[in-house]
């Protein structure tokens, strides 16, 4: 995970997974770019229990 430093949207982002992960709290979690819902223009990066890719860096995220 990149270095976010004091950039509280940045860090916000990274604690919110997908609506689709539940019970994330009680299995392994990775980091990683995911979709929120299929189709969406943008992924966003985020800690998930669910697949994730790398994250590229000539794509943006919200």
């Amino acid at each position: 995970m990149p270095l976010a430093l004091g950039c509280s949207v940045a860090i916000s982002a990274a604690c919110h997974p997908p609506p689709y992960d539940l019970d994330a709290a009680f299995k392994p979690v990775q980091w990683g770019a995911v979709e929120d819902e299929p189709g969406q223009l943008y992924s966003h990066c985020t800690f998930t229990s669910k697949e994730s890719k790398e994250p590229e860096t000539s794509v943006q995220y919200a």
